[in-house]
């Protein structure tokens, strides 16, 4: 991939696509990383609502260290990088809160 990503990066349209696939990819790894890992303890204390946000921040952290870099790196436009964060975060979410309800579930 980093191969391809060298070769054609600079190829309007094809460099664009090959530059989110591996922005996608790492979203992937990082999704991954946080369904092998746990929830934060002061989360599981929290009330719904107040995990929800606690959650979204969590979310928005791990995006800010692990991807925007890549994204700032690779000249990614706004409107790609966007869509990006948009699905990270939202497939942040789902296992953060799935993480939570099994959690509660055993309390």
């Amino acid at each position: 991939m980093d191969f391809l990503l060298k070769a054609f990066s600079w190829v309007p349209g094809v460099g664009e696509a090959l530059k989110m696939k591996k922005i996608y990819d790492k979203i992937a790894k990082l999704v991954a990383a946080q369904k092998q890992g746990k929830l934060k303890e002061e989360i599981m204390k929290m009330s719904e609502a107040e995990a929800e946000k606690a959650m979204r921040k969590e979310a928005e952290d791990q995006y800010n260290e692990h991807i925007t870099p890549e994204i700032r790196e690779m000249g990614i436009p706004d409107v790609l990088g966007n869509k990006a964060r948009t699905k990270a975060l939202d497939e942040l979410m789902k296992v953060l809160k799935d993480q939570y309800q099994k959690a509660k579930a055993k309390a």
